[in-house]
């Protein structure tokens, strides 16, 4: 994916080496005296084994940004050409041009992935690769029969501290999940609006273009600006949210909702009278983007909002695992 010169893919990679480290120190001074608190707890079910309060603040403190992080990170850097690769096969999934599909289907996705699987998965992730790198070491250095202790041995060893922190969090489940299940319903109706803006915008965008395209086609026109149409797009979607924002209910924010179903309708039915080429994206790259102003006409329900925030979230996670398992380290797209 490439945005005048600019290696899209690349900086994606990029993000995801500074986010990971970023999220697990700001949700440790968030959380930092429920974590202590509840680690305390957990260690007095432990018998024999008591730790002073200093040492459970570090624990805390440095362990999670540390143990957490540090799995994420090391992968993004020695797999980063095949994760750019694998973004570069989403692109290509999710349509030939449309950057702002991308990110709309991004964007849910880092929604779904701060409340709810970076939260609550972290944990148990990081064990698991701690416990498999050191079993692929091992292997490859095909030390005799019983290696299976060279390598199950140093790696209990370094996941003490992540397997207390996660014994923990587990214990209290609970806790954590009352209070990421109360933000995220407080938020739902601001995430859904961030995801809605966006949706009208790309919609209405993609019918202008539709009409260039059209134009072009014809022989009525010598060019497509892609460039004015990324722009009224972003400058649509930064109105509408500034809308939501003051008022949800608004008229204005309604007619858009209503003008962006009905152009996304008659793009549909005119793509296929008139033959023209459209300037959306078919197939996976429009799944979600209409359901969420359906959604907003039919229903106001925190649940549905939620249920299609976390739907477009799949849609993309999905996409994510089927291109990785297709990219590969080597450059693919030499040609």
């Amino acid at each position: 994916m490439s945005f005048n010169g600019l290696l899209i893919n690349r900086l994606l990679v990029l993000f995801q080496i500074i986010f990971i480290p970023t999220y697990f120190i700001i949700y440790t001074i968030l959380w930092n005296e429920l974590l202590i608190k509840n680690l305390e707890s957990f260690l007095n079910l432990i018998p024999f084994f008591h730790l002073n309060h200093l040492y459970i603040q570090l624990t805390v403190i440095l362990g999670i940004p540390i143990f957490f992080a540090l799995p994420g990170v090391i992968f993004s850097i020695l797999r980063a050409n095949k994760l750019a690769n694998t973004y570069e096969l989403m692109g290509r999934a999710l349509g030939k041009v449309r950057i702002d599909q991308k990110l709309f289907y991004g964007v849910n996705a880092l929604f779904v992935l701060i409340f709810i699987i970076l939260p609550f998965g972290s944990p148990l992730i990081t064990i698991l690769v701690i416990f498999l790198v050191i079993r692929i070491m091992s292997h490859k250095m095909k030390i005799g029969k019983f290696s299976w202790l060279i390598w199950f041995i140093p790696a209990l060893a370094l996941s003490i501290i992540p397997i207390l922190i996660a014994g923990a969090f587990y214990v209290h489940y609970l806790d954590y999940w009352n209070i990421v299940f109360q933000i995220w319903l407080n938020n739902i109706d601001l995430l859904f609006g961030f995801g809605l803006s966006l949706a009208i915008a790309i919609v209405i965008g993609d019918f202008i273009l539709f009409l260039m395209i059209g134009s072009y086609e014809y022989g009525n026109r010598s060019n497509i600006n892609y460039g004015f149409i990324y722009l009224l797009k972003l400058g649509l979607f930064l109105l509408l949210l500034l809308i939501y924002l003051q008022d949800s209910k608004s008229i204005i924010f309604t007619i858009a909702n209503g003008l962006a179903l009905v152009l996304g309708i008659l793009e549909f039915i005119l793509s296929r009278v008139k033959k023209v080429s459209r300037g959306s994206s078919s197939g996976v790259g429009f799944i979600m983007i209409p359901v969420f102003t359906i959604v907003n006409f039919v229903s106001q329900s925190l649940a549905i909002k939620g249920a299609v925030i976390v739907i477009a979230a799949v849609v993309f996670f999905t996409l994510f695992i089927i291109s990785y398992t297709s990219a590969e380290d080597e450059e693919l797209f030499s040609n």
